[in-house]
């Protein structure tokens, strides 16, 4: 079986948190794929700076739209 990137998108007015996102991963895992990078995109943007692991990549509206 080949590798997957998963992507989740969150619209809501309050900021992606790092629990959430952990969340995410821990589902995506619990279903048996393996995935190389995780990535999260926010209409609010991310509580906290900077990404929150080596294997996720975080985008805002900002980089959609820019």
């Amino acid at each position: 079986m080949g590798k997957f990137c998963a992507k989740e998108a969150k619209f809501r007015k309050a900021p992606l948190t790092q629990a959430m996102m952990e969340e995410a991963i821990r589902q995506v895992q619990a279903t048996g794929l393996a995935c190389y990078r995780y990535g999260f995109f926010s209409r609010a943007g991310f509580e906290g700076e900077g990404t929150p692991r080596a294997d996720a990549v975080l985008y805002g509206l900002e980089d959609l739209y820019a």
